[in-house]
């Protein structure tokens, strides 16, 4: 799928967070809240159905199982992943907000910094090890490191954060801060690769 209706998708994670709260912290939700789950709801309809409805159209005659499995298609399948992803992001912020509540003293930032380990080790072995680039011994890859540099300090300063912002304010406010992702994230891939998003997106976003 696009990094825009990856993006949007995963920042669903505010609507996510409020369910989540209301059902295993008891936190009340205002009706706008209720509302702007619905439009949501609407908006995921407007990314995901016109995909399947444009394969379907240009799909042939339905005889083979890729044809007849509307998941078969790459671009629904990246789509349910970045929806699956959003909704384990708001289970995360809460999870964090339990534990901010807990009488216990509980070191979030620790087990953040062992959550980001724990996921470089599942990542290398998924891998199957080979996590370097093939020109690694030959010279240095500059995207490589940059890569590197931005999933070790960018997305572990973005963790951090998430793991003490929920002691101050609750998840459907964390996720919130965290929609700026989806407003400048599909601008700086459309820069670095020319990503454009599809008008269906941008109606649903």
């Amino acid at each position: 799928t696009s990094a825009a209706n990856a993006l949007l998708l995963i920042n669903l994670n505010p609507l996510w967070c409020a369910v989540v709260g209301r059902l295993f912290l008891g936190d009340l939700l205002p009706r706008r809240t209720y509302i702007a789950l619905a439009l949501a709801l609407c908006c995921v309809i407007i990314i995901f159905v016109p995909e399947v409805v444009e394969r379907k159209r240009h799909g042939g005659d339905g005889n083979t199982a890729e044809e007849e499995d509307p998941y078969a298609d790459t671009a629904v399948r990246g789509n349910i992943i970045a929806l699956v992803c959003g909704f384990l992001l708001a289970a995360y912020i809460t999870i964090v907000r339990l534990g901010a509540k807990s009488e216990k003293e509980i070191n979030l930032v620790g087990a953040a910094s062992l959550g980001a380990s724990l996921s470089a080790i599942i990542s290398s072995i998924v891998e199957r090890g080979d996590v370097f680039p093939s020109s690694f011994w030959t010279g240095t890859t500059a995207y490589f490191w940059l890569a590197v540099a931005g999933q070790g300090f960018g997305i572990g300063a973005v963790f951090v954060a998430i793991g003490l912002a929920p002691k101050f304010i609750t998840g459907a406010e964390v996720g919130l801060c965290i929609l700026l992702e989806a407003v400048l994230g599909p601008f700086f891939v459309w820069l670095a690769y020319r990503d454009v998003p599809s008008k269906w997106t941008l109606i649903g976003g």
